[in-house]
């Protein structure tokens, strides 16, 4: 019987999850959450009323590598029935509603000044009705950041399963010590 490519997605993302828990390693567990105004997720609009969202991850760091692995949410915390209400929900589908959930493994190795991430994100919009489901998708990304006075990044996110293609992204940062 063929493995589907999901389940072999699945089971890779598990056994990627599960790696760094088994291993001695340094563990961090962060979790923040946020009230947002509105949900805009490249250049989509998702929805135009508040938004409560929320990150928990764990970090393990092994030597000079730190896996990171964790999921982000996004919830419509009211039922937003105004004629002007962009949302993630159907027209007579009610909120409160967990409206995007995103899990996300990566790997990062630190070589000297330098630092080099890998990793995949899962995109999932578990309402079925609405627009939204349209845009659930995974994303394999990879982050290069320097070192120095001017911290150069360069970060790239490659759409493997709805689009397909990938973009790119610069910046350049300079931390004030206070």
């Amino acid at each position: 019987m063929p493995i589907s490519n999901f389940r072999r997605r699945s089971f890779a993302l598990t056994a990627a999850l599960i790696a760094p828990v088994v291993l001695p390693a340094q563990t961090t567990v962060t979790a923040d959450a946020l009230m947002a105004s509105s949900f805009v997720w490249r250049g989509v609009h998702f929805t135009n009323r508040p938004v409560v969202q929320g990150d928990v991850y764990v970090t393990h760091t092994r030597g000079a590598v730190t896996y990171t692995s964790g999921a982000w949410i996004n919830a419509e915390p009211a039922d937003y029935r105004a004629a002007n209400a962009v949302r993630m929900l159907a027209p007579g589908h009610h909120g409160p509603a967990l409206t995007a959930i995103a899990p996300w493994v990566d790997a990062t190795v630190q070589t000297g000044p330098l630092a080099l991430t890998g990793g995949v994100t899962i995109y999932r919009y578990p309402q079925r009705t609405g627009f939204a489901e349209g845009y659930n998708t995974t994303e394999l990304y990879a982050k290069l950041v320097g070192g120095g006075p001017l911290t150069p990044r360069v970060q790239m996110w490659w759409d493997v399963q709805k689009v397909r293609g990938a973009y790119v992204e610069t910046a350049v940062s300079h931390t004030l010590d206070t």
